[in-house]
């Protein structure tokens, strides 16, 4: 059986992933940045979006804001996998009751493949991951 892992146990910004997906309870979260493999909210880029639902409560989740919360194997799952991203940008990340959905759409630099370098050709600098999503609002790419 793997040992519980608590909110508590969290780095500072993969605790506020968590605590806003649980805040949000339904919605999503776009643009969200990997730096390091760890999620980065980051001012006029990220956004979130509350879905409200006519039928359901709306308030934040019971377990927002609670430190000794035990994390679901969903929430650890999204979380180790941010960290073998490492450097990316999250496109949308669907959230259903404070939980992460099946899938994310995560933006990340291909990998490099064998026989495919050329020996002595300079390879051009991306520009960095977190002025991706900044790009996309300047060229009008945003939802």
């Amino acid at each position: 059986m793997a040992a519980e892992i608590k909110k508590a146990d969290l780095t500072p910004h993969q605790y506020h992933l968590v605590d806003e997906m649980q805040r949000i309870r339904f919605g999503y979260i776009e643009r969200l940045v990997i730096r390091d493999g760890q999620p980065v909210f980051v001012p006029g880029v990220t956004r979130t979006v509350r879905t409200i639902l006519i039928e359901r409560t709306n308030d934040p989740h019971p377990a927002a804001g609670d430190a000794d919360t035990v994390l679901k194997a969903k929430v650890v799952k999204l979380l180790r996998h941010l960290e073998h991203v490492g450097d990316g940008l999250v496109r949308v990340l669907q959230i259903n009751d404070g939980l992460p959905t099946r899938t994310v759409d995560v933006e990340e630099s291909p990998a490099d493949e064998f026989g495919f370098a050329i020996p002595g050709t300079p390879h051009p600098t991306p520009p960095p991951l977190r002025d991706i999503a900044v790009e996309e609002i300047n060229n009008g790419d945003a939802r």
